[in-house]
């Protein structure tokens, strides 16, 4: 039971530095007070190719599918290298 207690206490943990996190960003320049503003870009960030998941996402503005022409590769930087979403998944 210690253990799983434990878990609980760093889920919640997680939890709640990420609602903090995602707040304060909300709460910037560009999206305060701009709810439209925000449903657009957390529409984005949960994107399997967004900034939820990316550190260089495929741009908001990319909107063709995956594979065709025009799509924008996003990337996945581990270190200083630059991994194309291709060579992880």
């Amino acid at each position: 039971m210690q253990a799983k207690g434990r878990l609980n206490e760093k889920r919640s943990f997680f939890g709640r530095e990420a609602v903090k996190i995602i707040t304060e960003f909300f709460n910037g320049a560009g999206y305060a007070n701009k709810p439209k503003a925000i449903a657009k870009y957390a529409r984005w960030a949960v994107r399997g190719d967004g900034p939820g998941l990316f550190s260089e996402p495929t741009p908001i503005e990319c909107v063709v599918p995956k594979g065709t022409n025009g799509y924008i590769v996003c990337f996945l930087r581990l270190s200083n290298v630059p991994l194309p979403i291709n060579d992880v998944f």
